[in-house]
């Protein structure tokens, strides 16, 4: 399981994989609080790809899933992901990271909802997909929907 199937984990999957998953995390954050030990960013001196692109991945989990305690021993993340998405180049695309205030948790009612009892809801579901589709006549030819904007980061080498 990866590192972000942590949010999902707390209503997707049952509680000994959402305990799996924190502690894969907690692993994850280790090695990189040691690595930002004495580095300010992942990568040199400057901004680069790797915080961009560690800090785009890591930012969910900073929003919705790692909460003040679970943070607290993760300073030096801590410090570099904050330093990350306050830059006003972040900024402009992300908006403000707002860190999350409470973890997730696992909702059995949601599980069960999800997952249905055995032989029950999810069976139902299965069968359901394998009746045939009805068959779909020709649409007319619709306009196609223009291509979406696309936001780039910029940052200067110099």
């Amino acid at each position: 399981m990866g590192v972000w199937q942590l949010m999902a984990a707390a209503n997707v999957f049952g509680a000994k994989d959402t305990e799996r998953a924190k502690e894969q995390v907690k692993k994850v954050l280790n090695v990189l609080n040691q690595h930002l030990l004495t580095r300010t960013f992942v990568v040199g001196e400057r901004v680069s790809l790797a915080d961009i692109s560690l800090a785009c991945n890591l930012q969910s989990l900073y929003e919705m899933v790692l909460d003040g305690e679970f943070r607290k021993p993760y300073e030096n993340v801590n410090r570099w992901f904050t330093t990350v998405v306050n830059q006003p180049q972040f900024k402009k695309v992300l908006g403000e990271v707002k860190l999350c205030s409470k973890m997730a948790v696992f909702d059995a009612k949601k599980y069960q909802e999800l997952h249905g009892a055995k032989g029950g809801a999810g069976d139902q579901k299965k069968k359901d997909k394998k009746q045939p589709q009805q068959q779909q006549q020709p649409k007319k030819s619709e306009p196609k929907p223009k291509a979406a904007k696309v936001t780039y980061f910029y940052f200067s080498l110099t």
